[in-house]
């Protein structure tokens, strides 16, 4: 599933038309986490290859989780649900303009 999930979203950035956010629901431990890190360095990658380079400024931010553009929110701890503060945290970070 990952291989065609990977595709869409390559599609989508190639065509311009990947949404400002995207949202993956999967079992925990199906690969969503990687999904969505894959998804956003193929966004930022500075390559413009069609996947992540994984060498760039960029890349390299995202798999440690700092990119300033980038912000991955999922259920913490043993929850199944994303808090309303995290919810809010982001509203936030959207509110402030584009580091790139």
């Amino acid at each position: 599933w990952m291989q065609a999930a990977q595709q869409a979203l390559s599609r989508a950035a190639e065509s311009d038309r990947l949404g400002h956010a995207v949202m993956l629901q999967v079992p925990r431990g199906a690969g969503g986490e990687w999904l969505a890190r894959w998804c956003a360095a193929r966004v930022f990658c500075r390559a413009a290859a069609p996947r992540p380079c994984g060498q760039c400024l960029d890349c390299r931010r995202i798999a440690a989780d700092q990119h300033p553009d980038c912000m991955l929110v999922g259920p913490l701890e043993d929850s199944k649900e994303i808090r309303i503060d995290q919810v809010r945290e982001m509203a936030g970070e959207l509110a402030l303009s584009s580091h790139g």
